[in-house]
């Protein structure tokens, strides 16, 4: 799935917007930070990638959406500690190629990661 244009600046507009107001509570008072934990949710796009392994197989994983979910605590003003958990699933083609003195011939594979 190859996304269009209008989903793209959509995305855009909306990290825009949530930098914006990150950045205006941020200028309030920053010892806000301190001590308390932090949530963000946010949109993920990984791009396509093509590999080749060994033995002449080949593999296509195509670009997706996902999602990223990271929490965190503020120990201070200066340090946090925090963990990003993100989910996207990616479809995939492959050309699996038999093994070395294996006559069998090469098989086209697809699914979802």
């Amino acid at each position: 799935m190859k996304p269009n244009r209008d989903t793209i600046q959509i995305a855009i507009g909306v990290v825009l917007l949530f930098c914006g107001s990150a950045a205006v509570a941020f200028a309030q008072d920053e010892s806000l930070r301190s001590k308390r934990w932090e949530i963000l949710l946010g949109p993920q796009y990984m791009l396509a990638k093509n590999l080749g392994f060994d033995g002449g197989t080949t593999a296509k994983i195509n670009d997706t959406w996902g999602v990223a979910l990271q929490i965190g605590y503020n120990f201070n003003e200066h340090w946090n500690l925090a963990g990003m958990f993100s989910w996207s699933q990616p479809d995939y083609q492959a050309v699996v190629q038999p093994a070395a003195g294996n006559p069998g011939p090469a098989r086209n594979i697809s699914g979802s990661i």
